[in-house]
């Protein structure tokens, strides 16, 4: 992490992309490509608090506001993770108050989308979901000659057959019989 005391918008300025890149980084807490100075520096001031807005809505009683010069206690912590819970709609992992300060007031400007992340925002059951799989390409090409000479039609069916044939060895008919071959 860098250790960077002037937050101001021109020493921001004087710093190369790369710096500002690592800045953004280090106040945000998420890495960027953007190369973007003006946007960068913007975002890092906002995220620190550095420009005050006056639209932002006042402070409400019991929640401290984080500075320099105080430390981030737990407490602290768990009562802006309690608001950005409340604002933004999710929880979060993040400790970094400051973070939490600058989403919860990008939140409240309609920014950022609240409520829950994924691709079902409407809260309807999703009918099908995508599983990841990485596998080696040399791996790959190995598994379709495979499949071809099985005279399997797509790479879906062989995964759905070696499904099928290990839930069945294994004891999980019940869990095998979604992929049991179609005739």
């Amino acid at each position: 992490m860098t250790t960077h005391t002037d937050n101001s918008p021109e020493a921001l300025e004087a710093l190369r992309l790369p710096e500002l890149q690592a800045r953004f980084a280090d106040v945000v807490g998420e890495p960027t490509r953007c190369p973007n100075r003006t946007f960068l520096i913007r975002k890092i001031t906002e995220a620190l608090g550095v420009v005050e807005d006056p639209t932002r809505a006042p402070q409400p009683e019991g929640e401290p506001e984080a500075t320099d010069t105080q430390p981030e206690d737990a407490a602290s912590v768990a009562i802006w993770q309690a608001r950005y819970l409340e604002i933004v709609g999710r929880p979060t992992g993040s400790s970094n108050v400051r973070y939490l300060r600058w989403k919860i007031r990008q939140a409240e400007r309609g920014l950022v989308p609240v409520g829950p992340t994924g691709h079902n925002r409407t809260g309807e059951p999703v009918e099908h979901k995508v599983l990841p799989l990485r596998l080696a390409a040399d791996a790959v090409a190995g598994l379709d000659e495979a499949r071809e000479r099985q005279g399997l039609k797509s790479r879906m069916e062989l995964f759905r057959r070696a499904l099928h044939l290990y839930l069945t060895r294994v004891g999980e008919h019940e869990a095998a019989e979604p992929f049991a071959p179609r005739s």
